[in-house]
This record gives structure tokens, sequence and C-alpha cells, in this order.
């Protein structure tokens, strides 16, 4: 009898706090979430969601839905708060694990990624004004701006493009979404920053050594001026091109709730 008055009384207080929404977890959604709005898709293929339950799996590709829920994405570690440790783990996992990265990003106002992409963009320009403090003409302050500036017009450039061909194929990838993908994949552009500094101070005279690795960036070896920049430079695009492919990958179906608004 005193069992049955137990579970009499603390039943509706269960209810109650499994119905209250400020207890949900974000790190792993329910098994009875639905998904209510018109355009929830299905991450993998882009298959309609509307009404079904996290517990099934894709009618379509047959991902379990789970993986498609906006409840799953629990942020980057920058995404969580932003300090030079949050900023380091972000660049180590969108670098070196962008599929598990992008998977994890959380969509929503772009602010964080923006920030990310202009601290990138400003190391790349303190590299090429160290640089420029030790190669003739000996112009700091214009290298560094230039470069910080080529940086963030290559990163506008792309989240434009982005969006619109996005667009063009039926993707749910808005403009805000487009520049955190690219405000991550930014972090490319820093390698490529260090391997073309070290290239010019090489063929200045710096470093010199007999080791194959320190000759790489000489004059004798690479041709020209035009050359070095050439294929250094195409080596960082093309290494920040795949950090957005992988972006826009992992995001191009991603179903997105209102959130609330990312720490300053």
């Amino acid at each position: 009898m005193h069992g049955d008055t137990l579970a009499h009384v603390t039943r509706p207080l269960q209810c109650r706090v499994t119905a209250n929404p400020s207890h949900a977890t974000t790190d792993t959604p329910a098994h009875d979430a639905t998904f209510p709005n018109t355009d929830d898709l299905c991450e993998r293929c882009g298959y309609a969601l509307t009404g079904l339950s996290a517990a099934n799996a894709c009618p379509e590709c047959g991902l379990p839905l789970s993986e498609s829920h906006p409840d799953r994405r629990r942020g980057l570690s920058w995404q969580h708060g932003t300090s030079l440790l949050t900023w380091l783990r972000t660049a180590r996992d969108v670098l070196l694990r962008p599929r598990q990265a992008f998977d994890q990003m959380r969509l929503g106002p772009a602010k964080q990624g923006r920030r990310f992409m202009v601290l990138v963009a400003l190391l790349v320009g303190l590299i090429w004004a160290g640089v420029a403090m030790l190669v003739p003409p000996f112009w700091p302050i214009r290298f560094g701006l230039a470069a910080t500036g080529l940086v963030l017009i290559m990163c506008l450039i792309e989240a434009v493009g982005v969006t619109f061909w996005s667009r063009r194929k039926g993707h749910k990838m808005t403009f805000a979404v487009a520049q955190s993908v690219v405000g991550y994949a930014a972090i490319a552009w820093l390698p490529g920053a260090l391997l073309c500094a070290k290239a010019w101070l090489i063929r200045d005279g710096y470093f010199i050594g007999r080791g194959w690795w320190l000759q790489l960036g000489s004059k004798s070896v690479l041709g020209s001026d035009l050359t070095y920049l050439l294929v250094v430079g195409t080596f960082a695009s093309f290494w920040f091109e795949v950090l957005v492919w992988y972006g826009v990958r992992r995001v191009r179906y991603a179903n997105q709730r209102p959130i609330a608004p990312e720490p300053n």
C-alpha cells in the first residue's frame, strides 16, 4: 500500500520534469523527439522528415534520424566560449578532423565564426609583418595589412559563392551558415602563410642548411619569386577549399532550431 501511494505521488512529478524543456539535454536527442518543421531534412540525402520521430531511420537512405536532429550538434569549442584554449582546440579539430568538427558545428548566428576568421587573418598579417621586418623593402605595416585584408576578402568571396551555389542546388545553406563554415575553414590560411613566409626567408638567405626541406623554398629550386608564391599559395588555397567542401557537405541539409545568442 505504501509503495502504491509513493508511485502515485512521484509519477506526476516525473511527468512534469520530463516535460520541462529546461531539463532536456542538447547532446543526444530524445528518442521521442520529432521533426515538426516543413523544411526538416535528412542530413545525408535531404529527404523530408516532417512529423517523423528521431527513433526511426530515414526512409530514403537508412540514416538514423537522431543523426539529423539539431540537438545533437553540441558546438565547437570556440562556440562555447572565446579563449586562447578554445581557439586552439577548434583550430586543431578543423584542421585534423574536419568531418567530425563540422558535424558538431552549431548552426545559428555567424558572429563566432567571423571572430575566428578575423583572428586567423590577423595572425597571417602578423606573420607577414614579421617577414617584412627582415626582408627589403622593409614595409611591415603594409605587408601585414595587405595579408590580413587578402584573407578577409577571400573568405567573403568564398561565403558569397557557397551561398549562391548551395541555393542553386537546393541546399539549406543561408549566408550566416556559409559564413560560419568559411570562418572556421579559414584556419587553412595559417599554415599556408607560415610555409610561404619560410620560403621567402630561405630565398633571402635565412635558415640555410643542407637538409632538402630547408632548400624547398630556395630560388634555385622554385625558379622565381612568382613561382614559389604560386606554389605555396595554391597549396593554401587547396587546403582552404577542401575544408570548405567538408563543411558544406556536413551542413547542407542540417536542421536548425532557434537557439540562444552565442557567448560574447
